[in-house]
Formats: C-alpha cells, structure tokens, sequence
C-alpha cells in the first residue's frame, strides 16, 4: 500500500509542479516506490512459492504490466493525461489492498515459516535436521 501512495503522489507532483529539481524528486520517489514494490513481492513469494512457480508467476505479472503501460501510451500523447491515469490506478490500488487486508485480516500468515511448518525452508525444500 505504501508504495503505491508514494507513487501516486510523486505522479501528481510532476503534474502540478514543473520545476526541473521538483520532478527530479517526484522520479526518484516513483523509482524508490517501484524497488519498494518488486522488493516486497519477491520476498511474499519467496516463502509460498518454489523456484519455478515464482519465475512463471513473474513473467505473467510483468506481462500483464507491459501490456497496461503500452496501453496507457497508446491511449494519449499527453504526458500528463497519463501520468493521471497511472496515478488515478495506483490510488485505487492502494485503495483496494487496504480494503482486502481489512476484510480478510488472517488470510494470510504472519511470516512463511509459520505457513509452512515445522521442517520446510522457505522454498519448499525440507530442513536437513
């Protein structure tokens, strides 16, 4: 959630503000948003899935993404007609994930190791103890 709010609001700044060093700062804050993001997910993964299941499961996400953002770009030549439609996207992500981990509050585990049981490493391979 925090990533997406960071990147949605280094989006809006460069819309309103177009100061050279105001939309260096918005890019680097998107760009630190983004690492925070795939940083996150690898590590989520990383405990539920194995190897070949996380790698699968990254090329059809980045696919996906690639697929939105020529979208996007095809969509309008304004540059900040898309920034406001990516940002509009990430609130609404934001949005989303902060209703779903309300709704469903223990779905999920604390940490992997506790998903998986006592005698598994985090991807899947049994301890050798």
């Amino acid at each position: 959630v925090l990533a997406c709010i960071i990147a949605a609001i280094s989006l809006i700044m460069s819309l309103w503000i177009q100061m050279a060093q105001i939309l260096f700062m918005s890019f680097c804050m998107f760009e630190f948003a983004v690492g925070l993001y795939y940083a996150s997910m690898c590590e989520m993964t990383k405990g539920f899935l194995a190897d070949q299941e996380r790698g699968n499961c990254s090329i059809i996400t980045r696919l996906g993404m690639t697929a939105l953002a020529i979208g996007l770009l095809w969509s309008s030549e304004d540059v900040n007609v898309i920034f406001l439609q990516c940002s509009i996207m990430l609130t609404a992500t934001a949005a989303m994930q902060t209703i779903l981990s309300a709704t469903y509050p223990t779905k999920y585990p604390v940490s992997a190791t506790k998903a998986l049981g006592k005698g598994r490493k985090l991807g899947g391979e049994k301890n050798e103890e």
